[in-house]
């Protein structure tokens, strides 16, 4: 995405103009880019777009604006964030980031006398420009911010000019600085620049008069002389002073006493980390970077982040840049009574020299007489912990040369021009670097993995890593594994976690004791929750589906830094130490019915959603069997959270992933077995898709245990099921059989005939993969006849597709055929994408044996089409490898990146099954293409596979591959010994197979 304001509005996205809706929508980005990665209130959104007058309907209004930018620019770049909203843009594509970027940089090297290289610098700022800034906005919000944008660009210019004058361009210049000082008849510097051009030039009498006309100006405009810069211009013609042959000289103000205030506190002797944030944060303090105004950072993060000791550590870094004094202050924004301005203000104007009988009793005055006293001067100013805007405002410089560094739990974001910088936990390995600062080098050597514990368990907060680090240096006769294990106690973690004054806990009940009652509540009630983070809707089924009061409280939590912003946005989480201490807040003031039902609530919630988002999801593979678990009423507000489950399904499933999967284990952990079950019955398809089987496994054997606790046959049954199913798509296990049993056992006794068909056709599928071909014929006819039944069509397709492969796998390829275009008929009529394409598959692997090579390269195409357009993973990667197959008996020069493509994504799916075809199909291949000592190494490592798989069809196709590669390569023994046992095998799953082993252990052997 490219934003462009510094012309006509404009966004651009992949070479295209992105529409962006009426006016009142256009002056709506424009305020938020003018503020971009930072919060733009609503009262001041609204100010943008009517003016001192708004409509009665503005917040209405204001919101509709917000939402057509979020269809026209994606619905996560611009978010709701308490007192308004925040456009996400990343470095570089904002062009008056670009811009101001440049001229900063440009500015640096005309600082240090690199004049050519600021004046190239400036002017590629410059052609930025395409036009007057914000020239087709018209909404009341243009009119100010075109004109302080209009000064950036004059400003560029000026300094452009600068640099051409030290570089000699005096004369090149003249005729442009004519045009702009008609332009801007005011402009002082302008006119001093033409005088010095004119006078470099040889026009002495010509710069003379041009200070004569610009006297003239002023005295006729504004009734003033001109400046004392312009006049020690136009005195240093008249004496021909030597001086103005070169850069004109800069001459700072004078410092206005003897001793200026050094409030500062001392450095951090072990800061570490945080480069990137320090050289941030320096930069955005620069007062030449803003010549026109102060520069204002705040620092804002959750408690114990290391918010003040970053402050301190980058005042430090900018003493020298400050000469006439530092003013530090801590406004106790945390305690019970924050310090008042007015108290924060005298203490300013007694380190400034005012005498105690000269400061006034008013705030205003006061406030009024601090900005006279740093006026023109060099000052930094550190407010440290502030509790509001209203606390931090009075205490503002208000001419440039200044800067104010403030630091507070609650971000600033209502002060003009702040740029806000969230502080998060520290990266692992400056976490590591402070433990080892504090508790010593060789020390942390002998026990690495505790070390590593430690920082895990403290969630990287820099507070906790200090404390925890302090508490081993007081006590050298602990191992470091020692506290590790006292940390692993949740219930005693946050007691551990104290050293002296530094306390973990207390640092968290500062951020709670401000919050009301409502979010006390809300936030006692999330720390029930087991889920890493949720989304608004979870948080509104805990507060009973009320969206908008859980959004104004959320936003409550997250500017108490309570709560954090997850990293896909609309996503919200705690740090792991502030759950810890919600969950103690829950377990003093919740009673256990309260905390039962907070919990039975969100996982309601999930359970409807997940749902919800399952219906639209392609190919589920199992008939739906509900139990009574509870599911939460939608409401249309629930919904529209993005990503949405009904409208983005994957992407749902993709955000909440971590959260279901908890929510699984703490549904069963909970006494919630249906709950449980029924979460991780609906989440198999999206396992499915994703390749996640690790998660089906754990889901399932979790709910499984808890079903058997709760005696609750339905679920057992349904997860058996699911366990069966994973074991035929991904991860055989010697369970399978007994659980595809176990399921049809437990369904037959219940009377739910669609789960008795599924297992049936599960069971047959494990009859089959272990060679037992009759017993899988036998389950694949009881479940087609069960299915045609009870009209449980989906059923009769599973059913037709096992008894397809066992009719290939025994030689009957015309009856195969059959039964796979039966499948295709009813899928189609189903609407089954999945099973559609899997019927495709499956004719292609039996045309490919019929040798209609033709034929089967189409249908493994269609097939390969629609699993990609699933984004279903693992059957693309076995129509990819059936696919290559076909290549290697056609010689085409395809095959090798088909099987390549199919291995790597097997690999990266760990399905061995899938690994194991793929590397018996690429042994084919080298052996066909004159490799066979490298076919060998592909065919051996297939074998192995299939022997841990104990899967006897596989195993036999690749030791018949191997047997090959040993000829080939004139191992005749070992040849013999892989075909004997690949014909044993076959004599038991696929007697028709036997003939060609027959004949290649009937050739002689070589001589």
């Amino acid at each position: 995405m490219r934003y462009r304001i510094l012309g006509p509005l404009e966004v651009w996205e992949d070479g295209r103009l992105v529409p962006l809706g009426g006016p009142k929508q256009k002056a709506l980005l424009v305020a938020l880019l003018l503020q971009a990665n930072r919060v733009v209130s609503a009262d001041a959104l609204i100010a943008a777009l009517w003016g001192e007058d708004p409509p009665s309907t503005a917040v209405a209004q204001l919101h509709t604006h917000v939402s057509g930018l979020r269809k026209a620019l994606g619905a996560d770049v611009i978010v709701r964030r308490s007192p308004g909203y925040l456009i996400g843009v990343p470095p570089g594509e904002l062009d008056l980031e670009v811009f101001q970027g440049a001229v900063a940089t440009a500015r640096a090297a005309l600082r240090e006398g690199r004049a050519a290289e600021a004046a190239d610098g400036l002017n590629e700022a410059l052609e930025l420009w395409r036009g007057p800034a914000l020239g087709d906005v018209t909404e009341p919000l243009a009119r100010g911010e075109a004109a302080r944008l209009a000064e950036f660009e004059l400003t560029a210019r000026e300094e452009r000019i600068e640099a051409d004058l030290a570089l000699g361009r005096h004369a090149e210049i003249v005729d442009e600085l004519t045009g702009l000082v008609a332009e801007f008849p005011l402009r002082e510097r302008l006119r001093g620049q033409l005088m010095l051009a004119l006078y470099r030039s040889g026009r002495q009498a010509d710069a003379l008069e041009t200070y004569r006309e610009a006297r003239t100006v002023l005295v006729d405009e504004l009734g003033l002389e001109p400046g004392p810069a312009l006049q020690r211009m136009e005195q240093a013609i008249l004496e021909a002073d030597p001086g103005l042959g070169a850069a004109a000289e800069h001459h700072p103000p004078p410092r206005y006493g003897p001793s200026p205030p050094h409030q500062l506190p001392p450095g951090i002797a072990d800061f570490t980390g945080r480069q990137k944030l320090v050289g941030q944060v320096v930069t955005l303090l620069d007062t030449e970077n803003m010549p026109e105004s102060v520069p204002l950072v705040g620092l804002t993060g959750q408690g114990g982040v290391g918010k003040t000791i970053l402050a301190v550590h980058v005042a430090h870094r900018l003493t020298e840049r400050f000469p006439d004094g530092h003013l530090y202050v801590s406004l106790r924004g945390n305690e019970p009574r924050p310090v008042e301005p007015a108290d924060v203000l005298e203490r300013f104007l007694r380190a400034l020299g005012v005498d105690a009988s000269a400061v006034p009793e008013a705030l205003e005055d006061r406030s009024a007489l601090f900005r006279s006293r740093v006026h023109g001067r060099k000052i930094l100013v550190v407010l440290d912990n502030a509790d509001s805007v209203g606390q931090v405002r009075p205490l503002l410089p208000g001419a440039p040369g200044c800067a104010v560094l403030a630091t507070g739990r609650m971000p600033l974001a209502g002060l003009e021009g702040v740029r806000i910088v969230d502080l998060d936990v520290f990266e692992p390995d400056d976490a590591l670097e402070l433990f080892i600062r504090i508790v010593g080098a060789e020390r942390v050597a002998r026990e690495p993995e505790a070390v590593q514990q430690i920082l895990t368990l403290c969630g990287y907060l820099p507070l906790a890593v200090r404390i925890a680090a302090a508490r081993l240096a007081a006590r050298a006769h602990w191992s470091i594994a020692k506290l590790a294990r006292r940390l692993g106690d949740e219930r005693r973690r946050l007691n551990e976690l104290a050293a002296g004054d530094l306390e973990v806990r207390a640092c968290v009940t500062l951020s709670y004791q401000w919050l009301g009652p409502e979010a006390r509540r809300l936030f006692r009630m999330l720390g029930t929750l087991d889920a890493p983070d949720f989304g608004l809707p979870v948080v509104a089924a805990v507060l009973d589906g009320d969206v908008e009061r859980a959004e104004e409280l959320v936003d409550t939590l997250l500017d108490a830094q309570l709560l954090e912003v997850g990293a896909q946005g609309a996503r919200y989480r705690f740090h792991d130490l502030v759950r810890l201490y919600a969950r103690e807040r829950a377990l003093e003031v919740e009673s256990e019915e309260s905390r039962r039902d907070t919990v039975v609530r969100a996982l309601s919630a999930w359970l409807a959603l997940a749902e919800l988002a399952d219906r639209e999801l392609p190919g589920q593979a199992l008939g739906e069997i509900k139990g009574r678990a509870p599911r939460l009423h939608l409401s249309d507000e629930m919904l529209e959270a993005p990503p949405s489950a009904e409208e983005e399904p994957l992407a749902w499933f993709d955000a909440e992933r971590a959260a279901l999967v908890a929510a699984v284990g703490q549904a069963c952990a909970s006494g919630q077995a249906e709950l449980g079950w029924n979460l991780a019955a609906v989440l198999t398809n999206y396992f499915d898709q994703r390749g996640l089987y690790g998660d089906w496994r754990g889901t399932h054997e979790r709910c499984l245990r808890a079903c058997r606790d709760e005696r609750n046959v339905l679920g057992q049954a349904v997860m058996l099921r699911g366990l069966a199913e994973l074991s035929t798509l991904a991860e055989t296990s010697d369970d399978c059989l007994p659980q595809a049993q176990s399921a049809v056992e437990l369904f037959r006794a219940l009377g739910e005939s669609v789960g008795e068909v599924d297992a049936l056709v599960l069971c047959g599928a494990v009859h089959r993969e272990r060679g037992a071909q009759e017993e899988a014929m036998a389950c694949g006819e009881a479940a087609l006849n069960r299915a045609v039944e009870i009209g449980y069509p989906l059923g009769e397709l599973h059913a037709l597709e096992g008894l397809g492969f066992g009719s290939r796998e025994q030689g009957r390829l015309e009856e195969a055929a059959r039964r796979f275009e039966r499948c295709l008929e009813l899928a189609r009529q189903l609407g089954k994408r999945r099973e559609e394409a899997a019927a495709l598959r499956a004719l292609g692997i039996v045309h490919r044996e019929q040798g209609d090579h033709d034929m089967s390269v189409s249908r493994f195409g269609a097939a390969l089409a629609i699993f990609r357009e699933m984004g279903h993973r693992l059957s693309e990667a076995y129509a990819l490898v059936g696919l290559g197959e076909l290549y290697v008996r056609q010689g085409s020069a395809k095959a090798r990146e088909a099987v390549g493509q199919s291995l790597a994504l097997f690999t990266d799916l760990g399905s061995d099954f899938g690994r194991a075809v793929a590397l018996r199909v690429l042994g084919e291949l080298e052996l066909a293409e004159g490799a066979p000592g490298t076919a060998e190494q592909r065919l051996a490592d297939s074998v192995r596979m299939w022997r841990d798989l104990r899967i006897p069809f596989g195993l036999a196709l690749a030791l018949r591959g191997l047997g090959q590669a040993y000829a080939a390569c004139g191992a005749e023994d070992s040849a013999r010994a892989a075909w004997t046992e690949a014909r044993a095998l076959f004599a038991e799953v696929d007697p028709a197979q036997t003939a060609e082993l027959d004949r290649l252990l009937a050739r002689p052997a070589p001589s």
